[in-house]
């Protein structure tokens, strides 16, 4: 990807040499890519820390600082690294280093800490087999062990320090918590180093005071999840542009599938066949999301095309509910049985924090479950307590948001184990053997259909709706070339290759 703008401070080919970034984060942030789990900063610090495993445009494992990998054993990989990396203080990068790094995620792990509590529980043991090669167990075999390797490498000393040396085209020169971070221009980068010199990234308190900054031309690149920016959305201009970028919060509708009312795959099907997920996303999102009939993140070689997809079809809904034996109504319209029962769903919430997205969604799905006669009673939680509720299966439909982390494993979604997060209580035939496919495919091919498999699996058992991802807008003075797939925590990479 390569970006062209042209401020009034440009170098040749319209360039720039600097730029001015708006960062909302905490004032007090301590500014480390291990234990910083705030979005601005994450993405920031991604132009100054590397992985030794990348992810490209499709999200497939890719070289960075390790320039080769094997699988030697079951479970056992060896990561060749770069040779004559320097870290921003002039050190070399050896297999010490990703030792230190992975000693400092685990410390932090322990503690339920930072940004890469997933990766530990994917990995068992490390060690430095010789001065480039990091040898790593890892509790499940296979080639979902390279998602786990993209964490950033830090140098030994220095892991868990504020702002310690990386290895990216950027290095961090001065940083103010609760004013400002600037960025130089790593001119001993192990790749070609970018034409931008130098970044100053302003801390503001929200959204809203970051979009004010990017309005005033304060700032020139801003990210965004607020919908107050959706005003850009599709300008592509030398003045300003806008890009979407997906993010790895899944809204979802859960259905709890050992509800009685719930338990036959019909019924679920059929409410899933009333909800218009095209609506709810101009509605309530002004279209800042992208729809989805699947767990796997879209744009990606993990998304099944083929899979059975639920497109809102409230006619199909009303005939499947007439064959469930909900075909008469009572005098408010709602549907009963032949007893006399009404077909009454609850459908709880939480709320994000400054946000009634959800709940304005909650009362959007609540009118069209009402139009093919389920009544949907709605109940509001904070998110600790609605976090209490899921767990305790007290629930017919929740409507709540999943964070996915860098490893592409819904085994925390769908297993029956004790310590997972199978809120829907989805107790599939197929489910436990189709996850155990996806822990041991030896390579791309395998894992992708293990991931094919279990979305056709979903889309014929239906144990919960998926929604729409949510997704952000990365607005910047200038133009980005080739940009595509832009991901969250990854939309300014492309900063990096700006002469390319």
């Amino acid at each position: 990807m390569a970006l062209a703008a042209m401020p009034s401070a440009a170098l040749s080919g319209g360039i720039p040499s600097s730029l001015n970034m708006a960062m909302v984060c905490s004032p007090d942030l301590m500014m480390n890519p291990l234990s910083c789990v705030e979005r601005d900063p994450q993405s920031i610090m991604g132009l100054v820390y590397e992985p030794m495993v990348m992810m490209d445009d499709d999200r497939a494992p890719q070289p960075m600082l390790a320039e080769s990998w094997t699988e030697i054993g079951s479970g056992i990989w060896e990561f060749t690294l770069r040779s004559g990396v320097k870290f921003h203080n002039g050190k070399e990068m050896t297999a010490r280093d990703v030792v230190a790094t992975l000693n400092a995620m685990n410390e932090l792990a322990a503690d339920g800490q930072g940004m890469y509590v997933q990766t530990m529980r994917a990995l068992a043991d490390w060690e430095a087999k010789s001065e480039y090669v990091v040898r790593v167990k890892a509790r499940q075999s296979g080639y979902i062990t390279l998602y786990a390797m993209t964490f950033p490498i830090l140098s030994e000393g220095e892991t868990l320090s504020d702002c310690p040396p990386g290895t990216g085209p950027f290095r961090i020169d001065f940083y103010q918590p609760g004013g400002q971070m600037l960025l130089i221009a790593n001119q001993q980068w192990w790749q070609r180093p970018t034409s931008i010199q130098m970044i100053t990234a302003r801390w503001y308190a929200t959204d809203a005071d970051a979009l004010t900054a990017f309005q005033l031309e304060q700032a020139d690149v801003l990210m965004t999840r607020s919908l107050q920016a959706t005003r850009y959305k599709g300008v592509v201009g030398s003045a300003v542009t806008s890009l979407d970028y997906i993010t790895r919060q899944l809204e979802v509708l859960l259905y709890n599938n050992s509800a009685a009312i719930l338990k036959p795959p019909e019924m679920r099907q059929a409410v899933s066949l009333a909800i218009d997920r095209g609506r709810l996303a101009q509605m309530i999102y002004q279209n800042m999301v992208s729809p989805t009939d699947s767990i796997a993140a879209p744009r990606t070689n993990l998304y099944n095309p083929d899979a059975r997809a639920i497109v809102y079809n409230p006619e199909a809904s009303n005939r499947m509910l007439d064959a469930l034996g909900y075909s008469a109504r009572n005098a408010s319209g709602f549907r009963v049985n032949s007893n006399g029962e009404e077909l009454t769903m609850r459908l709880f919430y939480y709320d994000e924090q400054g946000s009634s997205l959800r709940r304005d969604a909650a009362f959007q799905i609540k009118e069209m479950l009402a139009q093919v006669g389920i009544n949907a009673k709605i109940t509001y939680y904070l998110f600790e307590n609605g976090r209490a509720k899921l767990e305790s299966g007290d629930f017919d439909l929740f409507l709540c948001g999943i964070n996915f982390g860098m490893v592409p494993d819904p085994t925390f979604l769908l297993s029956t184990a004790e310590n997972s997060s199978n809120y829907a209580r989805y107790r599939g035939q197929d489910a436990g053997e189709a996850l155990r496919a996806l822990s041991r495919a030896p390579n791309e091919t395998a894992f992708r259909e293990a991931w094919y498999n279990i979305q056709t699996m979903m889309g014929n058992d239906m144990p919960m709706l998926p929604l729409y991802w949510r997704n952000g807008m990365l607005l910047t003075r200038g133009v980005y070339l080739n940009a595509r797939n832009l991901r969250e925590y990854e939309v300014l990479r492309s900063l990096a290759e700006s002469n390319r």
